[in-house]
This record gives structure tokens, C-alpha cells and sequence, in this order.
């Protein structure tokens, strides 16, 4: 009995070792595909990212300013836009024949930012359906600013902070725009504001402030042009501190939304939310 306890007991730890270098054997690694490479941009073939992993994209690549957040493809689909939100510069990057020896503007050109031409830009664009400008969003400018198309010169701008309704909204961070098919409207999200920007291109006016819910980011057009659907992030929701009204001036802080909505108005009979309906 003594010598067969011994004999289990090797036999098991005999059992336990092999396993235990069986699992050994079969020891996976991990790593990026790009293995000991380094990151490298090839415009003409792999490139590979910071992480590691590669990109290989049909067709051409083409560079622009830092960021580009918004892009745009003209009707006759021989321009698109880019709009670059830096840091530096802040542009937009017009790009004739983009499928064929693309030609490249640049505006501002060079890697300082202009004051006098784009402060500020933001995510959205938007071209005329003759394919003669482009309404860039100004982000934090409270404004939208029409260029040439052709030359990247501009042309107008269009101040958000004042409303034909006679509310005005002096600080405001414009982003996504659409605009309807005649390019008679275009709609434009103000992020700080919690609203849609219905402007007149015609007069270069904001003729009506619509709310929607917190923090408006996606804005698209139905093909009917009778819904405009709006994506709304719906960050910043603040509660209250304590027994703020008992122990300080809270009336004299900022509110936000600056200029608060109820988002169940109704327009034409239609309950808004996520969901602004125009006829």
C-alpha cells in the first residue's frame, strides 16, 4: 500500500509538470500588425498609425490642414471642402478635381490663423446648388461665413447673435448646417444655445431660432425638405448644489443654456424634440 501511494503521488505530479509545460508550448503573443515599425504616412501606399495598425486606402490620398471635421462634395462632384478646426490653422481646404490632379486652396493659406478671414471653424458646410460658394460654420465667431467656391475668396458673413423673432443670442457655437435644395434655407445647430438656425440666404438673415434637445450635433434634411432631424449629443445636464437658493446669490450666475427652450414647442401643430418639423 505504501509503494502504490508513491506511485500515485509521482504519477500525478508528473501529470501536473507536463501540463504544465504543455501550457507553456502554447503561449500566444500579442502585438500590432506593424510589428517594429514605425509610424509613417505614405500617401502612396501603407501607412501606419500611431497604434499601430495600418491604412490602406483606395485611390488617392490627399493632405490637408490639421483636423478637417467637416467635409462636402459639390453638386457636379469635381470639388469638395473640408473644413479643419486646427489648432493652427484654422481653414477650410477647397479641393478642385479631387479624383483626378487635385488643385488644393487652402484658406487662409499658410499656418497662422486670420482674424480677418476665418477665427474660428467648426464641423459645418454647406455649398449652393449652383456650385458657386460654400456657408462655412464659425464655431465660436456665433457666425457663418460664405467663400467663393472657385477662388476661396470671401464673400459675406452671416452674424447668428440676432434673430428676426427679436431674441437675440449673443454668444453661440455654430456647428452641422444643411441646407434645402433650392439653397433658399440653410439650417445651422447652435451648440451653446440648444437651437436650430433657420437662415434666409437671400437676406443673409437668421429669420427663426427653433429649440431642440441638449447639445445639437447631426442635423440632415428629409428628401421631402418637410423634417429636418436633429442628433443631439445631450451633454451638460446640471443639477442643483445643495441649498444654493438659501445660502448664496444664485441669481446672478450663468444659467445654461443662455437662453433656455421648451423643447415640446409646437410648430405647425408638430411636437418638437429630436425631431423639428417645417412646412
Amino acid at each position: 500500500m505504501k509503494y502504490l501511494k508513491l506511485f500515485i503521488l509521482i504519477l500525478i505530479t508528473g501529470l501536473i509538470l507536463a501540463g504544465c509545460f504543455h501550457r507553456k508550448s502554447d503561449v500566444i503573443v500579442l502585438s500590432a500588425p506593424a510589428g517594429k515599425r514605425f509610424t509613417r504616412i505614405n500617401t502612396d501606399g501603407i501607412t501606419v498609425i500611431p497604434n499601430g495598425r495600418f491604412i490602406t486606402p483606395q485611390g488617392k490620398c490627399i493632405t490637408v490642414a490639421p483636423h478637417p471635421f467637416g467635409l462636402a462634395l459639390s453638386h457636379d462632384g469635381m470639388t469638395a471642402v473640408t473644413a479643419n478646426s486646427g489648432v493652427k490653422p484654422l481653414s477650410v481646404s477647397i479641393i478642385h478635381n479631387p479624383g483626378h490632379n487635385p488643385e488644393i486652396i487652402q484658406v487662409p493659406p499658410g499656418y497662422s490663423n486670420d482674424a480677418g478671414v476665418l477665427e474660428s471653424v467648426f464641423m459645418g458646410l454647406a455649398i449652393s446648388p449652383d456650385d458657386s460658394k460654400v456657408y462655412v460654420s464659425g464655431g465660436q465667431e456665433n457666425s457663418i461665413l460664405v467663400f467663393d467656391l472657385q477662388t476661396g475668396q470671401k464673400i459675406d458673413s452671416i452674424d447668428c447673435s440676432i434673430c428676426a423673432d427679436s431674441t437675440d443670442y449673443p454668444d453661440g457655437y455654430i456647428g452641422d448646417m444643411t441646407l434645402t435644395k433650392d439653397g433658399r434655407y440653410l439650417y445651422a445647430v447652435d451648440q451653446m444655445n440648444f437651437r436650430i438656425a433657420v437662415i434666409d440666404t437671400h437676406s443673409g438673415k437668421v429669420i427663426r431660432s427653433v429649440g431642440v434637445g441638449r447639445y445639437p450635433f447631426g442635423i440632415t434634411l428629409a428628401d421631402d425638405e418637410k423634417k429636418l432631424y436633429v442628433a443631439n449629443v445631450g451633454m451638460f445636464k446640471y443639477s442643483k448644489i445643495g441649498n444654493i437658493e438659501a445660502t448664496s446669490d444664485y441669481k446672478h450666475a450663468l444659467s445654461f443654456p443662455a437662453f433656455g427652450y421648451n423643447t415640446k414647442e409646437m410648430i405647425n401643430g408638430i411636437t418638437t424634440d429630436s425631431l423639428v418639423t417645417f412646412t
